[in-house]
């Protein structure tokens, strides 16, 4: 009895510690850096178990900023993190892991709105995710901020309509602007 009790209070305690290094809140407990609903200071973004806030961000409400980090059934990742300047990194393999990706350019205003139309297009500021995605093909970790909000979801396969789309639109952009790079094709 007492063994059974000592293995299901690891197991919580592993949830738990799980749960705040990866910034999903349990009641009364916060990540560094975040706040439970409703303890926030005014203007602050705060990130919790609904992984949906509000920020009052007015002059960047329009921008677009987002990390997505991706794992196939194979083993290939790749990471990419655009920033609130419209400049997009990426890494792959090993380095994806890391979640540091390499400077790869700035967006222009047609590849911007692409991004912006899919992730309105599928919804994926209310997308559902889940603590622990498990993909047969794939397992995607996604954080978004656009319109003042941001959204923090993990999820697998299909779960999310958009997501394969908002990945192969983001491998189209950095194709196109690491060909830009390369000497010779200017």
């Amino acid at each position: 009895m007492n063994r059974i009790i000592t293995i299901s209070a690891w197991g919580i305690l592993y949830v738990l510690c799980l749960s705040w290094i990866i910034g999903c809140d349990t009641p009364g407990t916060a990540a560094p850096g975040t706040s439970t609903p409703g303890t926030a200071a005014p203007g602050a973004s705060t990130i919790g178990t609904g992984t949906e806030t509000s920020t009052s961000e007015p002059a960047s409400a329009a921008r677009l900023e987002l990390t997505l980090f991706t794992r196939t059934e194979d083993h290939r990742l790749t990471y990419f993190e655009l920033d609130d300047h419209d400049q997009l990194r990426f890494a792959g393999g090993r380095m994806a892991s890391s979640r540091a990706g390499r400077l790869v350019g700035t967006l222009n205003a047609q590849d911007r709105q692409r991004l912006r139309d899919i992730v309105t297009q599928f919804d994926l500021m209310h997308a559902p995710g889940r603590l622990f995605a498990q993909g047969l093909r794939v397992t995607y970790n996604a954080r978004i901020r656009f319109q003042g909000t941001e959204h923090l979801f993990n999820c697998a396969d299909e779960d999310v309509p958009g997501l394969k789309e908002l990945h192969a639109a983001l491998l189209d952009i950095y194709g196109r602007l690491s060909a830009r790079n390369l000497p010779g094709l200017k």
